[in-house]
């Protein structure tokens, strides 16, 4: 829904009171957190462990994972999974916007974009979420990667070919919708596994050990990626993102097939 505002108000409203909706929202949030605490307070919690600091949490989190072979692998390719995907949605998308749709409609398109994007992957996640989890959960994991990685080809291809403005924006739209259909099909199963698979009392570090991975992923990407914007084509890095996700999903859907798992199931 935001983003759908963003390509509603990009013609009404001055660039910088986008931020101030931001920062208003951030509000909203904060506020509504503070009512839910007080309304519902939470029960006394008793922790199986001695308190320990955010890092020797996530480093706990790493050892608890490294036993589950499904969390172990996507642990292992979360950041090059996230440092691709924001490498192409949060830099190559908008230069690419920029170069197909100059001007003051490039703000709104942006929004539109990712407005179909959120819509697909909200209806992804009710019709994934609504039904039982799969025998191999790791191949659903691994298939939502690589349809991730296809949607953001498309992007790739869309970018490439000299098209009308308002067709390279539904192009690019039509693309992220795609895409986003993969997120689902990665987050369900791997929250479900996170919960009910590890202990509880290891949880909380787990996804710590899972936010650690994931940014250090987008900060490699973040320095690594801007350069290569600057000396090679848009198309290009955009596509090389998305065969590294890509090559990703299909790895992992050949280590989770029913005949690996037979052979190896750790």
């Amino acid at each position: 829904l935001g983003p759908g505002l963003v390509a509603v108000l990009a013609s009404r409203l001055p660039v910088k009171h986008f931020f101030s909706l931001d920062s208003a929202s951030f509000l909203l949030s904060a506020a509504a957190l503070l009512l839910i605490g007080r309304l519902r307070p939470l029960a006394a919690r008793r922790n199986a462990h001695p308190p320990r600091n955010f890092l020797a949490s996530a480093f706990h989190g790493f050892r608890v994972v490294a036993a589950h072979p499904v969390l172990r692998l996507n642990l292992q390719v979360t950041g090059a999974i996230n440092g691709a995907w924001y490498a192409v949605i949060f830099l190559g998308l908008p230069l690419a916007i920029a170069r197909h749709a100059p001007g003051s409609s490039g703000l709104g398109a942006y929004g539109l974009i990712i407005s179909s994007y959120g819509c697909t992957n909200l209806a992804a996640t009710l019709v994934i979420g609504s039904r039982k989890m799969p025998g191999s959960p790791g191949r659903m994991i691994f298939a939502g990667h690589l349809v991730l990685g296809t949607g953001l080809m498309m992007m790739a291809l869309a970018a490439s070919i000299p098209l009308p403005p308002a067709i390279s924006i539904a192009s690019f739209a039509l693309s992220a919708a795609i895409g986003a259909i993969g997120g689902p099909l990665h987050d369900i199963p791997i929250a479900v596994l996170r919960q009910t698979e590890l202990p509880r009392a290891d949880v909380p570090a787990s996804m710590r050990a899972h936010l650690v991975a994931t940014h250090s992923g987008l900060l490699a990407a973040m320095l690594l990626v801007p350069p290569l914007y600057a000396v090679l084509p848009v198309p290009g890095v955009i596509a090389v993102c998305a065969v590294i996700i890509m090559a990703i999903g299909i790895a992992g859907m050949v280590r989770f097939s029913a005949r690996s798992i037979l052979v190896n199931p750790f």
